[in-house]
């Protein structure tokens, strides 16, 4: 007698396949979805000097010496949606020197999206359904 005329139940894994569809089709809708909607949108304006210093920042090809040792983040700025969302713009400090790192949270402060690399700290940053704008101060 094989292990297949004794068993009643469900195929195996048929249960884990369900959710894996169902998941999949719940993705699927949501990002149907965000393509239909207009994202929610802020924006961080930097001041000149900010720009300045950001921009020496990211040109530097080796970790920054810093006084207080073992600090990773050199700037950071935080932008609110309306739905209680915040993404953190941040200039972080690494071995191969600093680097730009956008994170998006929600509003239980849980990360749900990052961008981080060779991005211009100008411009657009987009996530799925939000997009943040950065720009320099009008002088």
């Amino acid at each position: 007698m094989s292990f297949d005329d004794d068993f009643d139940g469900p195929e195996p894994y048929e249960d884990d396949l369900q959710t894996f569809s169902d998941n999949q089709a719940w993705e699927d809708a949501q990002a149907d979805m965000a393509e239909d909607e207009e994202p929610l949108r802020a924006s961080i304006t930097l001041s000149a000097a900010e720009l300045a210093e950001a921009g020496r920042l990211l040109a530097l090809t080796d970790r920054m010496e810093h006084p207080k040792d073992g600090l990773d983040v050199l700037m950071s700025w935080t932008a609110q949606f309306e739905d209680g969302c915040q993404v953190d713009l941040k200039v972080v400090n690494a071995a191969d020197g600093p680097y730009l790192d956008v994170v998006l949270f929600d509003q239980d402060g849980c990360e749900i999206g990052l961008e981080e690399g060779d991005a211009p700290i100008l411009g657009e940053h987009a996530f799925s359904g939000y997009t943040l704008t950065v720009e320099g101060e009008a002088e």
